[in-house]
């Protein structure tokens, strides 16, 4: 069921990609740099950033027999919205396209939420496992938990960013490898690519990028309104 795939994806998408476009003040490099340096400066700009909000675009391409279209069996869907990110572990992502929702995380429990369906699902943040960019959360290392690559400039068709594979060292469930598009300037990281190992690929673009602005906690934090059931998913893979 298409919208079914829709949410289990987007609710996996809070974990998979909630802080990879957190930008900070790193100095412009004065001449080439190496794969490791460059993985180094884009750690450090999440170290430098407290909270940030940004719109973003969203572009999935599926393969998935489910949702199949006319062109090479692969079916291509958009969504877009805003999002907004605060340390330690806070995400909120706020769709208006394809059909408006909120997914939210505090840190410890997952939530998502269509008004239009009238239920709320939630998870543990702990049941969910080890996430692909833990990095930018502050629990992991790149160089640690993956095999990384700097793309060559002939392979890369922006000359504005460097262009990092990313293949997770330990397999995780749906998460084959990631691009990553940094911004040679500010080493702010413009866009994710990811593939799972179903062959879909999903790609996010941010915009409108505002750093610190103060978000308050209770931004991250859902309590379902009166007539709202609430269904867990808890022991169910949102990767899967």
């Amino acid at each position: 069921m298409r919208r079914g795939w829709f949410n289990k994806f987007s609710f996996g998408l809070v974990l998979v990609s909630g802080a990879v476009l957190l930008p900070g003040a790193v100095g412009r490099a004065s001449g080439p740099l190496s794969l490791a340096e460059i993985v180094e400066r884009v750690q450090k700009v999440y170290e430098l950033t407290e909270d940030i909000s940004a719109d973003f675009a969203q572009v999935s391409t599926l393969k998935s027999l489910a949702v199949t279209g006319p062109a090479g069996g692969q079916h291509e869907q958009q969504a877009a919205g805003k999002v907004r990110i605060k340390k330690p572990g806070m995400i909120r992502w706020d769709y208006s396209k394809p059909e408006a929702q909120v997914l939210l995380s505090d840190g410890k429990v997952l939530w998502r939420y269509a008004s239009s369906e009238k239920v709320a699902y939630k998870d543990s943040l702990a049941a969910t496992g080890k996430t692909p960019l833990s990095f930018l959360t502050g629990t992991g290392k790149i160089e640690e938990d993956f095999k990384t690559r700097l793309v060559s400039n002939k392979e890369n068709v922006d000359p504005r960013t460097y262009l990092v594979e990313l293949v997770p060292k330990e397999p995780l469930p749906t998460v084959e490898k990631l691009f990553l598009d940094v911004d040679r300037d500010s080493f702010w990281i413009k866009r994710v690519t990811f593939w799972d190992h179903f062959g879909n690929k999903t790609a996010l673009g941010f915009s409108n990028i505002r750093l610190n602005v103060g978000l308050s906690p209770s931004l991250f934090r859902f309590t379902p309104a009166p007539g709202v059931r609430v269904e867990s998913l808890q022991g169910i893979s949102i990767w899967r």
